[in-house]
């Protein structure tokens, strides 16, 4: 049986920047759970390979070919790869994309019209037990 390749997909890579001074910084604060083995050194990097793939009926998905490769051989940097994992699942619509992608940004402009809305709520329940009070003190002085 022949390999028939269903799609192709080349992706370069880099590991972000991080100055020696913020890897000192990181590493001086995660010290403690770095020395017990809470928490590894290693860094991660995510690759999306393929957006909107669909897997043909005729031609089901078989096998995943992962090839890492330097391109630039001059350079004596070598990667270490402790781990790697392929996820294949629903693709995920607008929506739930920007949220996996911008998951801080989200969550801090979630909090804070969580916070906008209790402090508003807050705000119109105080009106409310001011007016009352004053009703209330109208309603005694109008009695006396």
């Amino acid at each position: 049986e022949s390999i028939i390749p269903l799609a192709r997909s080349t992706r370069s890579a880099i590991l972000p920047y991080e100055s020696p001074m913020i890897e000192a910084a990181r590493k001086s604060f995660f010290v403690l759970p770095l020395l017990l083995g809470g928490m590894k050194e290693s860094r991660t990097i995510v690759i999306p390979s393929f957006r909107h793939f669909v897997e043909s009926k005729n031609h089901p998905l078989r096998h995943v070919k992962v090839q890492l490769v330097n391109q630039d051989e001059s350079n004596a940097d070598v990667v270490e790869v402790e781990s790697g994992e392929i996820r294949i699942g629903k693709e995920l619509n607008s929506v739930q994309r920007i949220i996996r992608e911008w998951f801080y940004a989200c969550f801090t402009i979630g909090t804070g019209v969580l916070f906008a809305i209790y402090t508003l709520v807050w705000l119109a329940l105080e009106a409310m037990v001011h007016i009352w009070r004053e009703e209330r003190r109208q309603q005694q002085q109008q009695q006396q």
